[in-house]
Order: structure tokens, then C-alpha cells, then sequence
């Protein structure tokens, strides 16, 4: 009896696997700096560093020789780059919400309603941080299994801002 599905390729090509480490590659990163981060205080920088570089495989996925001109991984490259900007972009506005909130509370001058607004702004600020962590991490899986089948993806706006241009054609 023939077996009832197609087979799968014995190899999968260069660029399958390209576009799936665009997507893989910082979610690595991020589990890794977590786990050091939970490991032990010294390694509290290194985690900082590993964060900070979530970029740089991406980058130079997308700039390798043997991935120019190739649409697949141009356009997982851009998503997954857009992902890890606005990651970037919230952390800043968590962090500077932050700080601003410690500064109103630091210097009350008998008013506790701006101070009260400034604290539930950071608080805002930290949880829109985590979902959007977390919709990155759930569309860089799904990212890395579309790349795996060759096909394109587009993440929602609230995941990735449309900031690195991807020239794909999407259907």
C-alpha cells in the first residue's frame, strides 16, 4: 500500500531555514537571558547585553551573501526586525513612564492625583510591555512555521510596526 501522504524533502533549502532563524534566533535569545536572569545576580548584565542584541542575528541573516535578493527571507527578516522595535520602542516608553512616575512620587507637593495617574501609567505601560512580549513570542512561532512551509506572513501592528520595508508581495 503507497503511503497516503506526500513525502517530505529530505532537505529542506538554505532559505526555509534562513527565514525560520529570523524568527528563532531572538525568541533563543530572550529564553536565554531569562533563564540567566533567574540563574543568578551576576549574570543580571548579560542578560542586559543579550537583550539589547536581540537584533543582530536577524541582521545578519538578512545581510548574508546567500540570502540577497531572496523575497522569503527579506520579508520574515522585516517582521521579525519590526517585532524586536517595537519591543524596543515599548521597553523605552515603559521605562521612561517609569521613571517619571518615581519622580512625581519622589517630589509630591501635596497633590496625590498626578502622582496616582503617573503610577498607573507605569503600571499601563509595563502590562502593554508583556502582551506585546508575549504576541511577539507567539507570532515569531507561528513566523518561524510559516517559514518553515516557504510561505509569506504579515504580524498585526499591534505586535510589530510597520518600520524595516519588506518588497515581498503578499497574496
Amino acid at each position: 500500500m503507497p503511503y497516503p501522504y506526500p513525502l517530505p524533502p529530505a532537505r529542506l533549502p538554505l532559505t526555509y531555514s534562513a527565514a525560520r532563524w529570523a524568527h528563532l534566533a531572538p525568541l533563543v535569545a530572550v529564553v536565554v537571558a531569562a533563564v540567566a536572569l533567574v540563574g543568578a545576580p551576576i549574570t543580571i548584565p548579560f542578560s542586559g547585553v543579550v537583550v539589547l542584541l536581540l537584533w543582530l542575528p536577524v541582521v545578519l541573516i538578512r545581510l548574508s551573501r546567500s540570502n540577497r535578493g531572496d523575497a522569503l527571507v527579506r520579508n520574515h527578516t522585516a517582521q521579525s526586525l519590526n517585532s524586536i522595535i517595537t519591543g524596543y520602542v515599548a521597553l523605552a516608553a515603559a521605562i521612561g513612564v517609569t521613571v517619571l512616575a518615581a519622580r512625581s512620587s519622589l517630589y509630591d507637593s501635596g497633590a496625590s492625583l498626578p502622582r496616582d495617574v503617573a503610577i498607573g501609567a507605569a503600571i499601563a505601560m509595563w502590562a502593554y510591555w508583556v502582551v506585546c512580549g508575549v504576541g511577539a513570542a507567539v507570532f515569531a512561532i507561528i513566523g518561524a512555521t510559516r517559514a518553515r512551509a516557504g510561505l509569506f506572513i504579515r504580524f498585526p501592528i499591534w505586535v510589530a510596526f510597520r518600520l524595516v520595508p519588506d518588497s515581498a508581495r503578499l497574496p
